[in-house]
């Protein structure tokens, strides 16, 4: 940030699922994790540093490739495999950001990774457009959160600034 930040990017105004976060507002830094070929493993996701205080983004191309909401976009298959989130987990990330319909299938096991997740204090943010941050590793997010919606999962909004 300082005078050499460049100016912020909005990444879109769609309703992003974000799930019970204790503030309104947040500006972090983050980690942008290339998945634009496959989801990697938990021996990569073991090789980050921490991500305390952080968010860790996951880019999968999804929204890109196939347009949010499409029948292609719920049938991409950019699930994380338990081992990968508990390692994402154990580096206590602040937020995951996913550019997809979430980080499990639907249902029971989409639930169940939700709650894995508010267990460790790691709120998830789904169905995000992520293309503008293709081929860049770290930048500063801005996450406004709707905390008054009454639905479960709150819109937010998320700007972000190359670091």
């Amino acid at each position: 940030m300082g005078a050499e930040a460049e100016i912020a990017f909005y990444i879109g105004d769609m309703d992003y699922d974000c799930l019970c976060a204790e503030q309104a507002a947040y500006d972090i830094p983050a980690y942008v994790v290339d998945c634009l070929e496959r989801i990697p493993d938990a021996t990569y996701f073991q090789s980050l540093p921490s991500l305390r205080g952080k968010a860790l983004i996951l880019h999968t191309g999804n929204t890109e490739m196939n347009g949010y909401g499409t029948d292609s976009y719920f049938a991409a298959k950019t699930f994380l495999p338990d081992s990968s989130l508990k390692a994402i987990l154990d580096k206590e990330p602040l937020f995951i950001i996913i550019d997809s319909h979430g980080l499990g299938e639907s249902g029971k096991k989409h639930v169940s990774i939700d709650k894995a997740c508010e267990a460790h204090h790691c709120h998830v943010i789904e169905n995000a457009d992520l293309s503008p941050l293709k081929g860049i590793q770290e930048i500063q997010v801005k996450i406004i959160i709707d905390a008054e919606n009454p639905s479960t999962g709150k819109p937010c909004k998320l700007y972000w600034e190359k670091r």
